[in-house]
């Protein structure tokens, strides 16, 4: 999943917890929120995230998904506490809105 097919991720070791949903289809969507066991090891889990955002532009979802580009442009990876969260959606911006609103 982060690193290709057939690719162990050591870093998954790291999680306490995890929730991972994208489309199936020819959409690009994912929401993706990993909990680390350690808040030292958090900035290990953007990098997982890097990494799974690659994996995505390496393959070859653009050719048929025509928004493409765009929500890997505009998506975002987001921090808070233990927790680390990928957001590739039609509305990133309104789903980072609705995260902060969580934190009030």
């Amino acid at each position: 999943w982060a690193d290709g097919a057939y690719k162990e991720c050591e870093d998954f070791d790291l999680l306490s917890e995890y929730y991972i949903f994208y489309s199936a289809d020819n959409t690009t969507y994912e929401v993706s929120i990993l909990k680390s066991k350690n808040k030292d090891d958090v900035s290990k889990l953007v990098d997982v995230f890097e990494r799974r955002k690659q994996t995505l532009s390496q393959g070859d979802k653009a050719e048929y998904d025509p928004n493409f580009e765009k929500r890997m442009s505009e998506s975002k990876i987001i921090t808070e506490g233990e927790f680390v969260i990928l957001l590739i959606t039609p509305e990133t911006s309104a789903a980072v809105d609705a995260i902060e609103s969580l934190k009030q």
